[in-house]
């Protein structure tokens, strides 16, 4: 989280279940039957970010998160990725 995490909520590497994730996180005051549609744009736009984008190009918060997550995959260490937008939004 934060000013600049190129919408990158969560990023989590789990090396024993060879699973890595990138969510997108959403919060309303108001109950809601679901997240924006915008944010499923903006999870192609981490995932673009977090595996695309040159390591100098992130953001110093987001290199090493991205590094992880890009060594897991070409070491075998990550064999699944999920991918996951909020469905249901609301306190």
């Amino acid at each position: 989280g934060g000013g600049d995490d190129k919408k990158c909520d969560i990023i989590y590497v789990d090396k024993e279940l060879q699973i890595g994730v990138v969510a997108q996180c959403y919060v309303s005051k108001k109950n809601k039957p679901s997240a924006p549609s915008s944010k499923a744009s903006d999870l192609n736009t981490a995932i673009a970010w977090l595996l695309s984008r040159e390591l100098s190009d992130l953001p110093e918060q987001l290199k090493g998160r991205a590094d992880e997550f890009r060594s897991a995959i070409n070491s075998g260490e990550i064999k699944q990725i999920y991918m996951v937008r909020p469905q249901l939004a609301g306190l």
